[in-house]
C-alpha cells in the first residue's frame, strides 16, 4: 500500500479507519454510550512528563536546549535531503487488547519495505509501498479481520526539522542513561495554529487533523534520536480517538563505507484506543538496502486474489476491499 508522506502529514502514524469496513471486520454494532469508552486522562509531556524514568536526572535550566535542537535539526535536515530510494525488510504483528491489557494471538505479515525519497529537497517527503517479494504492491492487510494497520514512521523525525521546528514548543526534561548511552530528553508539542504538519483520523467520510506531544531521547555524543515516544496531543472524542501511543526505537544504518550513516526505525509499537477498543502494531524492520530509483517502475498494483505478503497466527488475512 502507497503512502505519502511529507507536509501535511505527521510522521509516525497516519492511521486510517473506514466506518464501512469497520462494519465488515467485526467493529459492528451501536455505538458505545460516553460512559462505556474508557477515557483516560491525556499525559501533558510538556508539562507534566512521566515521572517513572530511571537514571533520570532532571534539567537544572533550558540553556542548553536552543543548542541542542540546532544540532538535532541539522541531523535531521542530513537525513531528509540524503534519504533516497531504501529497502527492508518489515515484520508486523496486529493484535488487540481486552480490558486487562491481554492480548491475542493476533496476526503476523512479512512484507518487502520500500522508501522512495522526494527530489525536491526543499519539501521533505517520502513515497511508502509494501510488496511481496516480487515487488508486487500489497493491499491493507487485517482490515477484514478487524485490525488496523500503521505506516509511516521514517518521516517521524520531521517535527525537529529546521523548516518545522517554529512549529511546536520544546521543553529540555533532563538526561537518562538509555542502552548505556548518555542521552538528552526533550517534550514537545505541535502547536495547532502554528504546525504545518499534522496527521489525520478518517471514520467514513470524516476525517479529524490530528497533532502530536511527546519525548525524544537524544545521544550526547552525536546528537541523534534514538528514542521517540508520542501520543496525541488532545483526544477527538467526535470520532471517538482516545489515545495513539507510538513508540519508535531508532539504529544507525551504514549502507556502504564511503556513505553517510543514518539513523532509522528499527522496532516500533502503536497502540490506538478508538471507540473503546484497543489495537496494537508492533513493526520490526531489517536487512537494510539503497536500490535503483529504476526500481520503482518495477512496482506494480495487486491483482485481484493475489495473496497479501507472508501471514502467521490465527487468523490468515482477506483480501481488503
Amino acid at each position: 500500500m502507497r503512502h505519502r508522506y511529507g507536509l501535511p502529514f505527521l510522521f509516525a502514524v497516519c492511521v486510517f479507519f473506514a466506518a464501512s469496513l469497520c462494519a465488515q471486520n467485526g467493529v459492528r454494532g451501536k455505538p458505545p454510550l460516553k460512559s462505556e469508552v474508557q477515557r483516560e486522562t491525556p499525559v501533558d509531556y510538556l508539562h507534566n512528563p512521566p515521572q517513572d524514568l530511571p537514571d533520570f536526572r532532571a534539567a537544572g535550566d533550558q540553556a542548553p536546549m536552543a543548542g541542542v535542537l540546532a544540532a538535532v535539526g541539522e541531523n535531521v535536515s542530513r537525513l531528509f535531503a540524503n534519504l533516497f530510494n531504501i529497502s527492508a525488510v518489515e515484520r508486523i504483528q496486529q493484535q488487540k487488547l481486552d480490558r486487562e491489557g491481554e492480548a491475542d494471538q493476533g496476526q503476523k505479515f512479512e512484507y518487502l519495505y520500500l522508501c522512495f525519497g522526494a527530489v525536491d529537497k526543499t519539501d521533505p517527503s517520502f513515497d511508502e509501498y509494501r510488496t511481496d517479494v516480487k515487488g508486487h504492491e500489497v493491499p491493507l492487510a487485517g482490515l477484514n479481520s478487524g485490525y488496523m494497520l500503521t505506516s509511516g514512521f521514517v518521516s517521524a523525525p520531521l517535527i525537529f526539522h529546521p523548516d518545522h521546528k517554529a512549529g511546536s514548543s520544546f521543553r529540555l526534561l533532563g538526561y537518562q542513561k538509555l542502552g548505556g548511552r548518555d542521552t538528552i530528553v526533550i517534550a514537545f508539542a505541535q502547536i495547532p495554529a502554528r504546525s504545518r504538519i499534522s496527521g489525520s483520523f478518517q471514520t467514513g467520510r470524516n476525517i479529524e487533523v490530528t497533532f502530536k506531544q511527546g519525548m525524544v531521547w537524544i545521544d550526547a555524543e552525536n546528537y541523534q534520536i534514538i528514542r521517540l515516544v508520542s501520543d496525541l496531543l488532545t483526544p477527538l472524542h467526535g470520532v471517538r480517538l482516545e489515545k495513539v501511543e507510538t513508540q519508535i526505537e531508532f539504529a544507525e544504518v551504514q549502507f556502504d563505507l564511503k556513505a553517510h550513516a543514518f539513523w532509522l526505525p528499527v522496532q516500533v509499537v502503536v497502540t490506538v484506543h478508538w471507540n473503546g477498543k484497543v489495537f496494537r502494531n508492533t513493526h520490526a524492520y531489517s536487512d537494510f538496502q539503497r536500490f535503483n530509483v529504476e526500481t520503482m517502475e518495477k512496482v506494480s498494483k495487486p491483482s485481484a486474489g493475489q495473496p497479501v505478503g507472508r501471514s502467521e497466527g490465527t487468523d490468515a488475512p482477506k483480501k481488503a476491499p
